[in-house]
């Protein structure tokens, strides 16, 4: 979980300066390609990440759904790497 947790917060805070959408959406599918996590569950996560006020308070709810939504967005349009 961490693999996933680690890159997805640094691409909401900003924290790190190539902490792009790109890049959080690179470091998460190789998570799953690798078969570290399913689909399924690295969207856990991030749902996770999205549902705890107490997770990034400093980072306001919007901007916080805002970029969530954009990465959720591109993982769901993977193909199930599960099938392949």
């Amino acid at each position: 979980m961490r693999q996933v947790r680690g890159p997805v917060l640094d691409y909401v805070t900003g924290a790190r300066r190539e902490a792009t959408l790109d890049w959080a959406f690179r470091a998460v599918r190789e998570v799953i390609t690798s078969r570290q996590l399913a689909k399924k569950e690295v969207l856990r996560v991030i749902d996770k990440i999205e549902e705890d006020p107490l997770c990034l308070p400093y980072v306001s709810r919007e901007e916080k759904m805002r970029k969530l939504n954009s990465l959720k967005k591109l993982l769901t349009d993977l193909v199930d790497i599960e099938e392949a």
